[in-house]
């Protein structure tokens, strides 16, 4: 049992900053933390380690496909390759 009690050191609360959620993710490769820009920029591949994280398939499809790709002139190349391939079909059926 005590005699003398030590005084309670009374320190001032200081408040948490606000983060938002989803803008850091933890690299579970190198347990790293990784801004959500840096991801984006890196195709999400961590920068340290190499690992790939998940990635939903829309942004493995923008990151396959060339945006310049899917122009107005796709149908009119379509249209000639399907008549090539109907004319090249007729001269080997032979009708």
């Amino acid at each position: 049992m005590a005699i003398f009690k030590r005084p309670a050191l009374k320190t001032q609360s200081r408040k948490k900053r606000e983060m938002p959620q989803g803008l850091w993710q933890k690299c579970p490769g190198c347990s790293e933390v990784v801004h959500e820009i840096e991801l984006a920029q890196n195709q999400r591949v961590c920068p340290r380690c190499d690992y790939h994280f998940a990635q939903s398939a829309k942004e493995r499809i923008e990151n396959l496909l060339d945006p310049t790709a899917l122009s107005s002139a796709t149908p009119i190349c379509a249209r000639s390759i399907r008549f090539s391939f109907k004319a090249w079909l007729l001269t080997r059926i032979g009708s």
